[in-house]
């Protein structure tokens, strides 16, 4: 990407990114596109990024159809293109009770109208935890989270081009408060640079947005966070066909689709599910699981400035031991599930 490109994506998006002047009431349904509450900093060529996130509230009223976030984004090409986020998640990737889903994550727009997402582990209100991404020798690049390695992206990109930190959500009705802190990046002579905003704000009448140096804070407006925080953990329990229908149902709902057709399951193990739908990322664990995959009109989640993905298919993989759901992915692709084993109907 040409520099004369990359300041003017910064420039659009630092038009885009101003709070009007005065109260507002929530103007958007956050749908489509969603609202947002987010920095956008100053880079140059990335091989690197890393930054330090912490919330004490994250809920939206609806968890089973709309989902919120606090996290990082880092761009791998110009707006609307490809993409790398992590960071904490409630709805979005959900399990057979998303009600009480509460999670770290990861997910990666690798182009071509696919989005894959995946389930790192459960997450605490209260607790700063740094997540970064790191170039490999090959151009993927490495999802850490808490300096553990926790997956690999499908895409190929020799440098990210910026950096975006902050919330995102599909519905107005959001409980939301978050803050970063010392984001860094790395320049390709392996030099560290501190982070400093380019913009910053929020969605009128959805966020609040403040930011200073490297840090930035972000607040809900519709729904102040005193009350609900962050859900509790559901008992981890190997899912029945029941359970796996529901779990699929559930997350298809969060990415737009109430009645997706032609639902189908097979059992095999993670990393082969990964492969089986394409996702071409790495995941960091290799247990045995249930692939569902079924058709609708899907939307994924996306940075602001980007195109939200859409597909007609969709996957989920469950853990068979825990339930929990562990990997999504969105295309336009439907897989031949019977070279994993025996497929049936849900």
């Amino acid at each position: 990407m040409k520099k004369t490109a990359t300041l003017a994506a910064v420039g659009l998006l630092a038009a885009a990114l101003t709070v009007p002047a005065g109260p507002a009431a929530a103007d958007e349904d956050c749908s489509n596109p969603h609202c947002y509450g987010m920095v956008d900093y100053n880079t140059g060529n990335i091989t690197a990024v890393g930054v330090d996130l912490w919330t004490d509230c994250l809920h939206v009223d609806t968890p089973s159809t709309n989902s919120a976030v606090h996290q990082m984004w880092m761009w791998t090409s110009a707006p609307p293109a490809t993409w790398i986020e992590t960071g904490y998640i409630r709805g979005g990737v959900a399990g057979g009770d998303p009600e009480d889903w509460f999670r770290w994550y990861w997910a990666e727009a690798p182009g071509g109208g696919t989005y894959y997402s995946h389930f790192i582990e459960y997450a605490s209100v209260n607790q700063w935890k740094n997540v970064s991404f790191y170039k490999n020798f090959n151009n993927t690049w490495g999802v850490y989270l808490g300096g553990s390695y926790k997956g690999t992206t499908a895409q190929t990109a020799t440098y990210g081009v910026h950096v975006q930190v902050g919330a995102e959500t599909s519905t107005p009705l959001v409980y939301s408060h978050g803050k970063s802190k010392l984001l860094q990046w790395r320049q390709p002579s392996d030099t560290w640079v501190w982070g400093s905003p380019s913009a910053y704000g929020g969605t009128a009448g959805v966020y609040s947005v403040t930011a200073s140096g490297t840090e930035m804070e972000q607040t809900s407006l519709q729904r102040m966070c005193s009350t609900p925080l962050a859900a509790k953990r559901a008992t981890a329990k190997a899912p029945t066909t029941a359970d796996l229908k529901k779990a699929a149902l559930a997350v298809a709902s969060q990415y737009g689709e109430k009645t997706p057709t032609d639902v189908q399951v097979v059992t095999t193990t993670r990393k082969a599910a990964q492969r089986a739908v394409g996702a071409g990322d790495k995941v960091d664990t290799d247990q045995a699981t249930y692939l569902v995959q079924m058709k609708g009109t899907f939307t994924g989640r996306a940075p602001k400035g980007a195109t939200l993905p859409h597909g007609n298919t969709m996957t989920v993989t469950v853990d068979a031991k825990t339930g929990e759901v562990t990997d999504t992915s969105l295309g336009n692709t439907r897989q031949d599930l019977k070279k994993l084993g025996a497929v049936k109907a849900l």
